[in-house]
This record gives C-alpha cells, sequence and structure tokens, in this order.
C-alpha cells in the first residue's frame, strides 16, 4: 500500500464585517450543542433499538438476531463516536462505563462478541445512560490557552513521526508544524527569561537579608 501524506486545506476569510461574526459566533454555539444533543439522541436511540431487538429475540432464544444486532449497534456507535473527534473521547467513556461492549485500543472501536449476547441491558441501566449524557460523565477540558515547553515538546514529536513516517489517510499540516517550532523556540527564550528574572530577584532578596 502507497503511503500518502495528505496537507490540510487553507481557511479563507469569509466574514469581514464585526456585526456579523458576532451574529455568527452565537449560532455557532447553538451548532455546537444541537450536535451534542443529537449525538447522544441518536446514542441512546441506537441502544434501544438492540434493547427491543434482544428482549424479542430472548423470547424464542434466537441468539443470532441477538448478534446480528450488537454488530449494528456498536457498527452505530462507532460512526457516532467518530463523527466528531471533539467528542469521540467523552463518548468513548460513556459508552465504556453504560454498555456491555468491547474496547480495541488498537483499533480504538468497540466490538460485540457472541458472549456479550447473554448481557442484558435492564430499564435501570437504559434510564440512566439516557439521563447522563456523554459530556456529563465525561466533561470537556477546561481552555489551556499558555502551552508549556512539555506540550509543545510532545506536539513536535508528534508532527516529527507523522512525518518521517506517514500513514495512508494522514494529515499533516506542514504550516502549523513550522509555527509550532518557532512557539516552541519563544517559549524557551521565555522560559530562561523568567529563570535568569527570578535568580535576580532571588539574589537581590539574599542581599537585602545579609544588610539587615
Amino acid at each position: 500500500m502507497t503511503k500518502s501524506l495528505k496537507v490540510k486545506e487553507k481557511f479563507a476569510v469569509t466574514i469581514t464585517d464585526a456585526d456579523k461574526i458576532d451574529a455568527a459566533i452565537v449560532t455557532v454555539g447553538k451548532e455546537a450543542t444541537a450536535v451534542k444533543h443529537k449525538l447522544h439522541s441518536l446514542l441512546v436511540s441506537t441502544v434501544k433499538v438492540h434493547m427491543d431487538i434482544a428482549h424479542e429475540a430472548n423470547k424464542t432464544d434466537d441468539k443470532d438476531a441477538i448478534i446480528k444486532s450488537g454488530l449494528d449497534a456498536v457498527a452505530r456507535i462507532n460512526g457516532l463516536q467518530n463523527a466528531s473527534s471533539y467528542h469521540s473521547k467523552a463518548i468513548s467513556v460513556w459508552v465504556g462505563l453504560m454498555l456491555p461492549f468491547t474496547w480495541s485500543q488498537e483499533n480504538k472501536l468497540w466490538y460485540f462478541h457472541e458472549t456479550e449476547s447473554d448481557i442484558v441491558i435492564k430499564g435501570d441501566t437504559f434510564k440512566a445512560l439516557r439521563d447522563e449524557p456523554f459530556w456529563e460523565v465525561s466533561p470537556p477540558p477546561e481552555a489551556k490557552p499558555c502551552l508549556m515547553l512539555e506540550d509543545l515538546d510532545k506536539l513536535l514529536k508528534k508532527f516529527d513521526k507523522a512525518v518521517s513516517n506517514p500513514k495512508e489517510g494522514d494529515e499533516i499540516a506542514l504550516s502549523a508544524l513550522k509555527h509550532i517550532r518557532e512557539a516552541r523556540k519563544a517559549a524557551q527564550v521565555a522560559h530562561d527569561e523568567k529563570v535568569q528574572a527570578q535568580k535576580l530577584v532571588d539574589a537581590k532578596a539574599l542581599i537585602s537579608s545579609m544588610e539587615a
């Protein structure tokens, strides 16, 4: 298989009017809320469909129907989890806590095995997963405006690895890599200056204590 290196597209400035930008920000906020609500609704609906099919199949001991339903359910859950990279981690935590499916760390996907066909999702469990959305089970991280040196080093290491050994479907923002390298240099300078400033403060404090 031939490896390819994709460069991310450039984003254009589409709005230049300040009032329109403000209005668009409000719209984006509403759309973001609508997206997570829609994701949760579809996740819950997926579980409900699987529950109903499994309930009916259990009456006739139709294991094949339960297995097929379970496979369909995890396929839908994987699709929803991957539909939004921002919410994927929270959804995976929610599924892991609420549902009897198996996680593959290697493939980053949920699986349904035959042994799990005996596990019944009961009403109390369904009520809990319905009423506790994934963003409450696993809240999003707080904003972190300042990247420390170690964070930038991790980013650079990740980029360097992707560039040196690209995989099918990889998207590498080369311009972003350049900015991260520049930010790393600037952060190092700022760090060194801060260290020097602190040493100066400590030295002055020491001199003052000796003169007292």
